[in-house]
């Protein structure tokens, strides 16, 4: 990932990104934790002032609380971060310092019930709740059923690149049509898994 390492290489790679795009269709940036705290506050001002992004996500380390705080008093744009956390003391923490943006991964961060209480927490402090969902089909499936719970649900990741752990071990995962995920009715999640995929990845003993 090249990002966040030389100014010019991003000024110019979102430049032409926001030219394909055009003016009406938001752009985020997954910076990949690739800044300290200082270079992010030099930084990420210009991005969000020059291409009016929707979020910068992930610019610093993951456990650089102070730094998120700094970060996130600098700029006027959402921070974005909380991927890899697995509490919810975590997240109340990246809230208390300014973070507009949590991603709770519904895999990690204490299942759905838990996902479910950060949702109204950030709902009833006008942040946004949008979940990490690029890993397996069934964290995909239960994180829409999530989102289609939760008061608010701005956006939800919905990866589409090539990936048997996804698109070929679940079957009936939700479907986007027009850029809108579509929850079934199905009992559960309303998944099933492939036996022969089952197969292919186990670990034999």
């Amino acid at each position: 990932n090249r990002f966040g390492r030389e100014r010019d290489w991003d000024l110019a790679v979102l430049a032409e990104i926001r030219r394909a795009i055009g003016d009406t269709i938001g752009l985020a940036v997954d910076a990949g934790r690739v800044w300290s705290a200082e270079t992010a506050i030099a930084r990420a001002p210009e991005l969000f002032e020059r291409f009016d992004l929707l979020w910068l996500e992930e610019p610093l380390h993951e456990d650089d609380l102070e730094g998120y705080g700094r970060l996130s008093a600098a700029v006027r744009g959402r921070i974005a971060t909380g991927e890899t956390e697995e509490r919810e003391s975590d997240f109340r923490a990246l809230v208390e310092r300014g973070v507009r943006v949590i991603q709770p991964d519904v895999g990690r961060a204490g299942g759905l019930t838990v996902c479910r209480r950060l949702s109204t927490m950030a709902a009833a402090k006008g942040i946004w709740c949008l979940p990490h969902s690029f890993g397996t089909g069934v964290n995909l499936t239960a994180s829409a059923q999530w989102m289609a719970s939760a008061e608010e649900a701005p956006f939800m990741e919905y990866p589409v690149t090539p990936s048997p752990l996804r698109n070929d071990l679940v079957h009936g995962i939700p479907v986007m049509v027009d850029g809108q995920v579509e929850v079934g009715d199905r009992p559960g999640l309303g998944v099933s898994l492939d036996p022969a995929t089952i197969e292919r990845f186990r670990v034999q003993p």
